[in-house]
């Protein structure tokens, strides 16, 4: 589809629609172009709209992202929430982080579409790696995931996600609106897409 105004995607009346997509929101998502950029907007959708990674990218608390069919969401913990006191006041901690990420430690939440959590999983390791055969996560019954797939790396005060060339990538789910660059792509309900920007070139 050409970009020339707002255009709109989702299950109801819109300029790309697909009424048998029951992941979709009625109107779920808007692509848009603005002083020669082009923009991806969620409209608020329970869902969500997904945008493929093109790099390794730094996690914040809150991000939702797709390995295969395996929905993840990232988390944080004050250190202050994980001490428990015992009998002469001296505070305990329980499952302290040897890795010295800052006055925080995360975990990795997998989800459910609506959000509810399956299993929860403590990045304690320098490393963490999600596949289908090989790594600290292995989710062996899911065949759109790679043997290994992806990567959470921790650095000071930072947690690292990274695409081990997967054959099908690591999409992120987007929060309100992002940009996007040419041969990009996102996904929304089943639907796939991949943007392609023409330049005009004046001679």
């Amino acid at each position: 589809m050409r970009i020339i105004k707002e255009t709109f995607i989702g299950r109801g009346t819109c300029d790309a629609s697909y009424p048998n997509d029951v992941l979709l929101a009625p109107r779920h998502a808007s692509i848009s172009k603005r002083e020669g950029k082009v923009f991806l907007k969620d409209l608020g959708t329970t869902n969500g709209t997904f945008v493929k990674l093109r790099g390794d990218t730094e996690l914040a608390p809150g991000d939702v992202f797709l390995i295969g069919r395996e929905l993840f969401r990232f988390a944080t913990q004050k250190l202050a929430e994980m001490q428990q006191p015992i009998g002469d006041g001296t505070m305990v901690m329980r499952g302290a982080p040897s890795l010295k990420a800052g006055p925080t430690t995360a975990k990795l939440e997998h989800i459910q579409l609506n959000g509810a959590v399956t299993k929860v999983y403590d990045l304690d390791k320098a490393e963490t790696t999600i596949g289908r055969t090989t790594g600290d996560l292995v989710f062996g019954n899911d065949p759109y995931m790679s043997g290994r797939h992806a990567q959470i790396v921790v650095q000071p005060g930072r947690f690292i996600l990274k695409d081990l060339n997967s054959r099908n990538g690591v999409y992120r789910r987007i929060k309100g609106e992002t940009e996007m660059n040419d041969a990009d792509e996102f996904f929304l309900g089943e639907q796939l897409f991949r943007v392609s920007i023409q330049k005009i070139v004046e001679s």
